[in-house]
């Protein structure tokens, strides 16, 4: 009685074969992965200063000018630390208020400082390189 061995596994050459496709996969997803994430924290810009510009609101109601990121009780942060805001040209008409990327997020170089400006009714809002930022 003879016995026939079965081959079982993969060759070498299947092996790498699996490895490119995999590494070429990763090397097209990952750029956009990353892309994707620094967009989507962009909404922490956008969270805090819509946020600011309604504290701003409150604040001027009872007192004669707009205030500064601590008299209207704001965070100098955004929630989990990727931009930093401060408020400029705060007088009784109006104020800019800024968010500056701060940490990962400052490789957003399309998007480094996202501004809101509020004056005499109209508001403006504005990035380092347009309305983009704002989407």
């Amino acid at each position: 009685m003879r016995r026939q061995w079965k081959t079982l596994g993969f060759t070498l050459v299947e092996l790498m074969i699996v490895v490119a496709v995999i590494a070429i996969i990763a090397a097209i997803a990952y750029p956009a992965f990353t892309e994707q994430m620094r967009r989507s924290r962009r909404s922490e810009a956008v969270t805090g200063l819509q946020q600011i510009q309604l504290l701003q609101e409150k604040y001027r109601a009872n007192k004669p000018t707009y205030g500064t990121v601590a008299q209207i009780g704001a965070n100098a942060t955004s929630e989990r630390g990727y931009y930093a805001f401060t408020i400029t040209n705060n007088t009784a008409t109006g104020f800019v208020a800024t968010a500056a990327a701060q940490g990962v997020q400052l490789k957003d170089t399309k998007c480094l400082s996202m501004t809101l400006t509020y004056a005499a009714g109209t508001t403006t809002k504005g990035s380092t390189t347009g309305l983009e930022c704002w989407n």
